[in-house]
């Protein structure tokens, strides 16, 4: 029996104190050989922020952005690419975070573990006189 890895997607949400709270979008995630290359990563020239906010449009799959009427907008790269630049550049550069890791836009769920205590603080410490 094989393992089969599915790629992710990204899901774009902003906490409670950001101008786009409540706002929620799903994209598709990208291979590492893409990533590599688009960031610099890979030795060449990272990707201008054009090319980016570009990429990111063709990976959006689902929103919930209503117009002003309160209609649903369709979740395409065109629809996108119509909205205001500030909320492009929020958008698209959450979308890049989640794709680089945990986003910064996506807290933790107030059930998350606090984790462990950082060994640096029980690490006995002496200053040398």
């Amino acid at each position: 029996m094989g393992f089969r890895a599915e790629k992710k997607s990204i899901t774009v949400r902003f906490s409670e104190n950001h101008d786009l709270y409540g706002f929620e979008a799903t994209f598709r995630g990208m291979d590492i050989r893409t990533y590599l290359r688009i960031t610099g990563m890979d030795g060449g020239e990272a990707e201008s922020v054009g090319s980016g906010i570009d990429r990111c449009s063709k990976a959006l799959l689902s929103w919930n952005l209503e117009d002003s009427d309160g209609k649903p907008v369709t979740a395409t790269a065109d629809a996108f690419m119509e909205q205001d630049h500030d909320f492009v550049l929020a958008v698209s550069g959450a979308w890049f975070e989640g794709l680089a890791g945990v986003p910064k836009s996506s807290p933790l769920p107030a059930n998350s573990p606090s984790g462990e205590k950082s060994p640096e603080e029980q690490i006995p410490m002496e200053i040398a006189s």
